[in-house]
């Protein structure tokens, strides 16, 4: 007895997975990571008779390299693991948005921008 197509069954098909090829942007990481050192020690070198703004500096560029090892993480990971990774992943995320919003405050505050200021009065 012939079966018909509609009958028979195929196997699931899957697409290939993705392929790394010469052409990927795999050196990009690398740049970012350099720019980013840079960057960090050039800031550090601006504010170093400020121990806050340093101490900031080293911790925000020290959350950000865990932020990105645990997104990496989360990537890699079973099914199973995945939702520690997410908790980390949102903690850090949590703590840089924090951060940066401290900073910005504190800069705010300082006479940076205030508007609450007036401008004198002429008389």
């Amino acid at each position: 007895m012939k079966q018909s197509a509609a009958q028979t069954k195929l196997p699931q098909q899957h697409p290939p997975p993705l392929s790394r090829s010469k052409d990927d942007l795999s050196w990009m990481p690398p740049i970012g990571a350099i720019f980013l050192i840079f960057n960090s020690i050039f800031a550090i070198y601006r504010s170093r008779d400020d121990i806050p703004t340093v101490v900031f500096i080293i911790a925000a560029n020290i959350a950000l390299a865990f932020l990105f090892w645990s997104i990496r993480a989360h990537e890699n990971a079973s099914k199973e693991s995945k939702q520690k990774h997410k908790i980390s992943i949102w903690s850090m995320a949590t703590l840089l948005n924090v951060g940066f919003a401290w900073k910005a405050r504190r800069a705010s505050s300082s006479g940076w921008v205030h508007s609450s200021r007036r401008a004198p009065e002429i008389s």
